[in-house]
Parts: structure tokens; C-alpha cells; sequence
């Protein structure tokens, strides 16, 4: 059985972080803390995981009560225990299936968000959003709101049925998103855009290298939609080039598809440039590199990893995605290429690594760009939709 772990639950409930002692202090905890929020997030590896922990951050601060559900192998969980948040778990193995939502039914009722406290569930990407479907089937009385960042019109009616059973609230982080969703038969008026956020200052400050090469940074999720192939056939047309200072890149992230990436990129003879980095700290290896390349053209939201490069003082070079028309302006905060453009890729990587100065413009573009994407403002319009879903 996919039981749901407490981790964390005993301190929560009993007030142990703010000196109550267990009994009648507990009724008197609930009272005093906003409403209650259950962050669903199972995709282990997802470039949105950021996005999920500030959120929750924020709110805590502000005294809701936050609760993170995860799987036991997801970086949020350890991420969220470090910040005090209590943490709930579910096996790797389990399938989202009715096991599954029936232990998180329990972990609600648990919590008591069934009667005295009002308790929402937000799901924060599609498997999430498949589980906690199927839990309000089992408790329609559950209050949910979705999270869906992939820009693309979604074709299956079973995929499509997740977010229409409940009629719930669905979230986009762009334009496009929305206009996607709209096309595969979501109702406008359950569809809302809140944009992401990033705090600038909690980004390393950038450490100056002396060594004269340039240092090429990838992130994001390693799997086929991640644009690793397109940026294979780059390197090798840049391989070529004889005017480069030397160069290497750096691919930041984890996925199941690592061993097969890696022979891709040795039968393609560029797998000496790349240095596979897994898991590493991100915002601290950005400190020591000069670009940031996005090369997926599909595939969810890019936004988190955008704004990490522009709070990171990078120059970026990405792929033309319907989502990144709102927020790039090619020349002015980004350089792009066409999908499935790799001489494109190369040629744009290969003008910021033959001269420097053609960067500080980008850099000033990005760090102007990120007024907008605000922790503050992101945590504001999450909070006037949980408060209209909660009324």
C-alpha cells in the first residue's frame, strides 16, 4: 500500500516549533495559522520544484499552514525540511493510482482539513494533478487547484478529465499556457496566469576567473524533451570553429535518461567539451559561468530556469518557444534560435564566446526583466485565488 509518511507531522501538530505543549495548545495553534495548503508536487526532478519551495516559504511566513507532499527520492522534501515546513511522503514505487489517493484523503482528514479547517490541495504538476484528482473522487468536499506548466494544447481526454474532475481552478505561468489549455476544452473562466518568481539576492554573486576560457551552462531535467540532442549537433558545428577562446559546457541537472545522453553526445564527438554535473548546487555553479543555454523547444515551462540565469547575471541563449514571446526580447535580454536550428544555436553561442562586451547588454536586459517576476507579487496573486477557491 503507497501509505503517506508523517515525516514531521508530531512537531507540526503539536506546536513543538513554537513552544506549545501537546493538548488543548493545539486548537489554539490551528486558530491562530491561516488556512490550510497541501503543495502535491511528485515529479522528483522537475525545473519547477524552485518554484513550489518559495511559494511555500512565503506563505509560511506569512503563518498559513503549509504542507509539502512529495515522493521520498524529490528534492523538495529534504529542501523543505531544512526550512521548517512539515513534509509528507509517498513511495517511489506507488502509481498515483487509488491507493495512493486514498492515503492522501487519509493524511487531510488527518490533518483536520475536513471539518473546523478549511484545506486546500494543489497539485503542481500533471502527476500530482492525477493523484489528487482521483482523492477529491474519493472526498468531493476537498477543495483543489492545479498547476499546469507545459505550454502545449494537451490531445488526451483522460489527461484533459484530470483537470476538468473537479472543475477546479487551473494555474499557468504564461500566455501561452493558458491559450493551451483553452484549446484542449478548459473553461476560461477556471483558467488564471500567475507568473513565476525568483528573489535576485538569494542568487551567489558571480566569481571573477582569470583563466581565459569560456564556460558553458545547460539546466533542466535530462530527458528527451530537454533539447540535449539539438545542443549536441551545436557543439559539433562549434567544434569546428578555429576563432574560439577555449570552451567546455556544463550540464546541470538529473534524469533517467543520463547513460543514454551520454553516448549520444560520444557517437556524436563532443562528449570531451561536456562535464555531466547531475545534482550539483545550481545558482553556486552558475558563479562560475559565463552563458546559459536553454535548448529545449518543448516541454514544461522554461520560466524558473530564465529567471535563475538573469538573477545569475548570465547572458542566454535560447530556442524561439511560443511561451517566451511575452518575456524575451531577442537582442535586448536573450539571443534566440529557431527549433531545430543547431547551426542557429551554434552561430549565437558562438558570437557571446567570441566577444564579451556583446554580453553586458544581455546581462542588463535580463536584470531589467526581473522586475516583473517579483516573490512578492507571484505570492499575492496565489493568494487571492486560494482565498476565492477557499470562500
Amino acid at each position: 500500500m503507497a501509505d503517506v509518511k508523517d515525516d514531521g507531522l508530531a512537531a507540526v501538530a503539536d506546536g513543538i516549533a513554537n513552544g506549545k505543549t501537546p493538548g488543548s495548545g493545539r486548537q489554539e495553534e490551528a486558530a491562530a495559522r491561516g488556512p490550510k495548503l497541501f503543495l502535491v508536487h511528485l515529479e522528483p526532478r522537475s525545473a519547477n520544484l524552485g518554484q513550489t519551495l518559495v511559494l511555500a516559504r512565503a506563505l509560511h511566513a506569512e503563518n498559513w499552514d503549509v504542507h509539502i507532499v512529495c515522493r521520498v527520492s524529490c528534492r523538495l522534501a529534504e529542501a523543505a525540511r531544512a526550512c521548517s515546513l512539515p513534509v509528507h511522503t509517498i513511495p517511489d514505487t506507488a502509481d498515483g493510482g487509488l491507493l495512493s489517493a486514498w492515503s492522501l484523503v487519509r493524511l487531510v482528514h488527518k490533518l483536520g482539513a475536513r471539518k473546523r479547517v478549511t484545506g486546500l490541495l494543489h497539485a503542481c504538476d500533471p502527476a500530482a494533478s492525477h493523484l489528487v484528482s482521483r482523492a477529491w473522487r474519493l472526498d468531493k468536499k476537498l477543495r483543489v487547484v492545479h498547476t499546469r506548466r507545459m505550454p502545449i494544447m494537451e490531445t488526451s481526454a483522460k489527461v484533459v478529465r484530470w483537470y476538468k474532475m473537479p472543475p477546479a481552478k487551473i494555474i499557468t505561468d504564461s500566455l501561452a499556457g493558458k491559450i493551451a489549455m483553452r484549446l484542449s476544452g478548459l473553461e476560461p473562466h477556471l483558467l488564471h496566469t500567475i507568473a513565476s518568481g525568483i528573489d535576485p539576492s538569494e542568487q551567489p554573486a558571480r566569481r571573477e576567473r582569470s583563466d581565459g576560457r569560456v564556460i558553458f551552462a545547460v539546466t533542466g531535467e535530462l530527458l528527451p524533451s530537454g533539447g540535449h540532442s539539438l545542443l549536441f549537433d551545436a557543439l559539433a558545428f562549434l567544434d569546428k570553429e578555429t576563432d574560439l577562446p577555449p570552451w567546455e559546457v556544463r550540464i546541470l541537472g538529473e534524469g533517467p535518461y543520463f547513460q543514454a545522453l551520454l553516448e549520444e553526445a560520444q557517437d556524436k564527438n563532443v562528449a570531451r567539451r561536456i562535464a555531466f554535473l547531475g545534482g550539483a548546487d545550481t545558482p553556486a555553479q552558475l558563479t562560475l559561468c559565463d552563458i546559459l543555454v536553454l535548448p529545449a523547444s518543448e516541454g514544461e515551462s522554461h520560466m524558473p530556469l530564465v529567471l535563475q540565469g538573469w538573477a545569475a547575471r548570465l547572458p542566454i541563449v535560447a530556442i524561439n518557444r511560443l511561451d517566451h514571446a511575452e518575456n524575451f526580447q531577442a537582442e535586448g535580454n536573450c539571443l534566440l534560435a529557431q527549433p531545430g536550428d543547431a547551426r542557429g544555436l551554434a552561430d549565437r553561442m558562438a558570437r557571446l564566446a567570441r566577444d564579451a562586451t556583446l554580453c553586458a547588454p544581455l546581462v542588463a536586459g535580463g536584470r531589467a526583466s526581473l522586475a516583473k517576476f517579483s516573490v512578492r507579487a507571484m505570492v499575492l496573486d496565489y493568494k487571492r485565488l486560494y482565498r476565492q477557491i477557499l470562500a
